[in-house]
C-alpha cells in the first residue's frame, strides 16, 4: 500500500521529468516505468526485511517454550508490534496474522484448553496460501465439529499446500476421521501424484484402502503440531521422546516396569502438560 503510493509518486517525477527533458510525453513512459518498479522492488524488500527480524526474534523467544511457556507470549507481542508493517506492503498483514495465530495455538495445547478462539481469529486474516495456518485453522473447526468447513478450508489451502506431504496426510486423517472414506481415498490419490511413492502417504492409501485406522505415526514427530492429544497414542517410549523436558519423572517401580516391557502408571491429570513439537 503505502509502498505503491510512493511507488507511483516516484513514477510520476520521472515521467515529468523525461517529459519536460524531451518536450514529449510518450517519451516520459519509459523511465516512469522503470522508476515504478525499481523503487517498488526496493521498498518492498526493505519491508519484507523489517518483518524478517521480527519473525527471527520471535523464533529465538520460542526456543525456551517448552520450559517456560511466557515465551510465547514474548514472541506473540514482538509480532503483533509489526503488524503496522501490513499499511505499508500487500500480504504482511495476512502473514503475521498466520504466524499469530500459530503461537495461539501453540499456547492453547500446552495448556490442554480447548478454547481456540485467539487463534481462529488471527488464523482467519491468514494468507490462503499459507498452507500451515490454513490447515491449523481446518484443525480448529475440526475440533468445533464443523467438519464441512474444515475440508472446505484444506482444499482452499491446496495450491500452497501440495507440495507438503504432511498437508495431504491430515486432509485425508479428517476426511477418514468424518466418515468421508471415498474423499481421502482420492485426496491420498492425488498426493500420490504429486509425492511419487512417499513412504507415509503410501502408508495411509493402504490403510484407507483396506478400511484400516491411518497410522498417523508415520508423520511423527511433526503430525503432533496439529493434533498434540495424538501422542497418547504412541508407545509409552515414544510419548517420552517427545516430551523431552516436561516428560514426568519415573520412580524406582516404574523404571523396572518399563524394563519388564510393561507401560508404567502415568501421573495424575495436570502432572504434567503436552508440549508442542518444534516445527
Amino acid at each position: 500500500m503505502y509502498n505503491l503510493l510512493i511507488s507511483i509518486g516516484i513514477a510520476a517525477a520521472a515521467f515529468a521529468v523525461g517529459a519536460l527533458v524531451t518536450s514529449s510525453a510518450v517519451a516520459g513512459i519509459a523511465p516512469a516505468a522503470l522508476a515504478l518498479v525499481i523503487a517498488y522492488f526496493f521498498l518492498a524488500r526493505r519491508t519484507y526485511k523489517q518483518v524478517e527480524v521480527v519473525a527471527q526474534t520471535a523464533m529465538g523467544e520460542l526456543q525456551t517454550a517448552q520450559q517456560d511457556p511466557s515465551a510465547i507470549d514474548r514472541a506473540s507481542k514482538l509480532i503483533e508490534a509489526a503488524l503496522p508493517l501490513g499499511k505499508w506492503q500487500f500480504l504482511v498483514e495476512s502473514q503475521l496474522h498466520g504466524q499469530l495465530g500459530q503461537l495461539a495455538f501453540m499456547k492453547a495445547n500446552m495448556k490442554q484448553s480447548t478454547d481456540f478462539s485467539a487463534a481462529k481469529g488471527h488464523l482467519l486474516q491468514s494468507w490462503t496460501r499459507d498452507w500451515l495456518s490454513q490447515t491449523i485453522l481446518a484443525v480448529v473447526l475440526f475440533e468445533e465439529k464443523q467438519h464441512t468447513e474444515a475440508l472446505e478450508r484444506l482444499e482452499g489451502a491446496k495450491s500452497g499446500g501440495s507440495d507438503q506431504a504432511l498437508f495431504w496426510g491430515v486432509w485425508a486423517w479428517m476426511a477418514k476421521a468424518t466418515g468421508r472414506d471415498d474423499v481421502a481415498l482420492k485426496v491420498l490419490s492425488e498426493a500420490l501424484e504429486k509425492h511419487k511413492n512417499h513412504e507415509a502417504l503410501t502408508a495411509f492409501r493402504d490403510a484407507a484402502a483396506n478400511d484400516r485406522a491411518l497410522p498417523i505415526e508415520v508423520f511423527s514427530p511433526q503430525w503432533f503440531q496439529f493434533f498434540p492429544k495424538h501422542i497418547q497414542k504412541l508407545p509409552y517410549e515414544e510419548q517420552m521422546k517427545l516430551m523431552g523436558a516436561n516428560a514426568p519423572q519415573m520412580n524406582r517401580a516404574q523404571r523396572r516396569a518399563m524394563k519388564r516391557g510393561a507401560q508404567p502408571q502415568q501421573q495424575k491429570k495436570g502432572g504434567y502438560s503436552i508440549p508442542h513439537p518444534r516445527r
